[in-house]
């Protein structure tokens, strides 16, 4: 998202949402930039992705993930984390 949006002259909208249903928490992190092509062409191979995907994995093995998707207008990733009371 950062490199999608930063260099708009108009600006972008970012939107963080989350939940929590029943034993897992769920985040989503979505833009209104060029995003949605990306996410069409792309496996979301992005070093930054990559990087999430990895201490994602360290952290909660198969019990998280990561999934991108094509917004109406834009590029919107989705986190699928077990929810942990400590």
């Amino acid at each position: 998202m950062k490199y999608a949006v930063a260099t708009r002259k108009q600006g972008a909208t970012i939107t963080i949402e989350g939940m929590r249903e029943q034993n897992n928490l769920h985040l989503s992190v979505s833009d209104d930039g060029p995003g949605s092509q990306l996410a069409a062409d792309s496996s979301g191979a992005g070093v930054g992705l990559d990087n999430i995907r990895n201490r994602l994995a360290q952290h909660f093995g198969d019990k998280a993930r990561l999934e991108i998707a094509a917004c109406p207008s834009g590029f919107k990733v989705n986190i699928c984390l077990p929810w942990q009371l400590r």
